[in-house]
């Protein structure tokens, strides 16, 4: 399945993020602070990856994030290709989960994110 991890977004960001799921036949999972201890693959609902117990105290991610979960080529570049038809702002921060990210946290994600912006602006 076809999945857009939405963190950190306004209720206007995360209906346009539904409006263009809705287009490429994804489904748009709300992700909210609490969970941001949870690795990526659980909030992805991928099996095998169980929710940790524990509760995320600690401050809101400083920006958006979106993670594209199951997603082939074809389907980022509809997502996005959508996404710039619809007009919307960009959002700075965006990732495929990966073999690489899928056991990530939310916050590890969204620092590396943060560094990698940095290093190309």
């Amino acid at each position: 399945m076809k999945k857009i991890l939405v963190f950190h977004m306004s209720p206007e960001r995360k209906r346009q993020v539904r409006r263009v799921c809705a287009c490429i036949s994804a489904e748009s999972v709300e992700i909210s602070r609490p969970d941001y201890c949870q690795e990526l693959g659980c909030l992805a609902g991928i099996i095998g990856f169980g929710r940790k117990k524990e509760i995320y105290l600690g401050p809101e991610l400083a920006g958006e994030m979106l993670v594209l979960a199951g997603l082939d080529d074809r389907s980022i570049d509809q997502f996005l290709a959508v996404w710039k038809e619809l007009g919307l702002q960009p959002v700075s921060l965006k990732a495929v989960l990966t073999p690489d990210n899928i056991r990530w946290t939310p916050t590890a994600l969204f620092e590396e994110l943060q560094r990698e912006h940095i290093r190309m602006n």
